[in-house]
């Protein structure tokens, strides 16, 4: 693969990113050449970056967003009952590995900052 700088999107080969190639977790490392400290996600599709990043030595941070607020944000699971959704799926499995060992963060929760309180 063509490192990221010297890809030059013309009008019969349009621009994609290395990232629509490959995993995140490789595209991250593509990109950053080394394993994150932190990574953030909110669905099945964000779980092979956190393994990848609580791979690495040393204190890592991974945190997972359950969106649980339909009133000031979204709701979707299907994780504790909560709607299923088509993009950003939250399932049981994910939630209950979450709760065994990753930080669960929850959009209902009363220490979730006035940022994302809608």
């Amino acid at each position: 693969m063509k490192p990221y700088t010297s890809i030059k999107p013309t009008p019969s080969q349009p621009y994609t990113s290395p990232h629509k190639k490959c995993d995140s977790a490789s595209a991250s490392h593509l990109m950053i050449g080394r394993r994150p400290l932190a990574t953030f996600g909110n669905s099945t599709g964000d779980q092979q970056m956190l393994e990848y990043t609580g791979a690495g030595d040393g204190a890592r941070l991974k945190l997972l967003v359950l969106h649980d607020d339909a009133k000031r944000e979204y709701a979707y699971g299907p994780a504790e009952g909560l709607p299923d959704s088509k993009v950003g799926t939250f399932t049981q499995a994910l939630f209950d590995e979450a709760t065994s060992g990753l930080a669960l963060g929850r959009a209902t929760s009363p220490s979730c900052p006035s940022a994302c309180q809608r």
